[in-house]
């Protein structure tokens, strides 16, 4: 239980949803997603929104408000892909009685440690681009999503996000490989002979409740990035250090994108067009299990 309490608070400060595999009172088995609406302390229950793709798909419920024990919680997975809007009272609430959430793990020493090594191990790996399309969702507007930030997703567009994150969850568990998956929207990126240089994307994220994609405001940077076996270094194309372009970037990116157009080859071309991205980095460790287990020896 110690690492379910681990990934709701994860879920909970991250502001992301949780896959969750629950007892019912009729002891049955089920399978849902949850985002966090507040902690009913004392009797360690949930107060959630709960969303059931197949009862979506079945019945045209899109979530639902509701309450969960804590206790019939077999097993928590953040859905990294997924934004959920906490409520700021819920933070307030949970920082003033840390020492009655022992049960959950919240704000537990181990599991921030723990948190930020998984991180660590992640974002030294490089970034690449998956190759094929055939998780990524059809017919999305990329104009509207890059200039307002938000797009909202009829019926079959939402359930082929659902169906995106669900089989990503499946293949990270069995992977020999932990394969860290983003859907992206390109910000800036360089057309080279050894292929696509992502020098800039922001993440897209799905809620469930809203239907909605979201595309972070301020931009992810690659200074290193994969094609198939090449890898690209932003530094080679400036005459300034990476993290001053980048720094640079985020407050003025059309005079920063032109200074770094000014050291592309002939050959070579911008690419700032707004197309959805999967985004890939390879962990050559199961490392959330192997955290996993550690966490429960506590």
């Amino acid at each position: 239980m110690r690492h379910t309490g681990i990934e709701i608070s994860k879920a909970i400060k991250s502001g992301r949803w949780l896959y969750i595999v629950y007892h019912n009172k009729k002891r049955d088995t089920t399978y849902y997603w949850i985002g966090v609406k507040d902690v009913l302390i004392g009797r360690k229950r949930l107060l959630v929104d709960m969303y059931n793709p197949q009862k979506h798909l079945e019945e045209g419920i899109t979530h639902k408000e509701t309450t969960i024990a804590f206790e019939r919680i077999q097993s928590a997975e953040v859905l990294e892909e997924t934004t959920y809007e906490t409520p700021n009272s819920l933070y307030e609430k949970l920082d003033k009685n840390i020492e009655k959430l022992r049960w959950l793990g919240y704000d537990s020493y181990d599991s921030r440690i723990l948190s930020y090594l998984e991180e660590c191990l992640r974002l030294d790996k490089q970034e690449y681009q998956k190759a094929d399309e055939e998780d990524m969702v059809r017919g999305i507007d990329t104009e509207v999503l890059s200039s307002a930030g938000v797009y909202t997703l009829d019926d079959y567009q939402r359930l082929e996000v659902v169906r995106r994150i669900e089989k990503l969850k499946r293949i990270k568990r069995s992977d020999v490989y932990q394969r860290h998956h983003e859907l992206a929207i390109n910000d800036l990126s360089i057309r080279t002979s050894r292929g696509l240089f992502v020098v800039a994307h922001r993440r897209v994220l799905f809620n469930p409740k809203e239907g909605t994609l979201r595309a972070e405001e301020t931009p992810t940077f690659n200074p290193n990035f994969k094609s198939g076996e090449y890898s690209h270094s932003l530094s080679h194309y400036l005459d300034m250090d990476a993290s001053t372009f980048m720094q640079g970037y985020t407050r003025n990116p059309r005079t920063f994108a032109d200074r770094l157009e000014e050291n592309l080859l002939s050959n070579e071309t911008l690419d700032e067009r707004p197309y959805l991205m999967d985004m890939v980095r390879d962990v050559p460790l199961h490392i959330g299990n192997e955290f996993a287990a550690i966490s429960n020896l506590k």
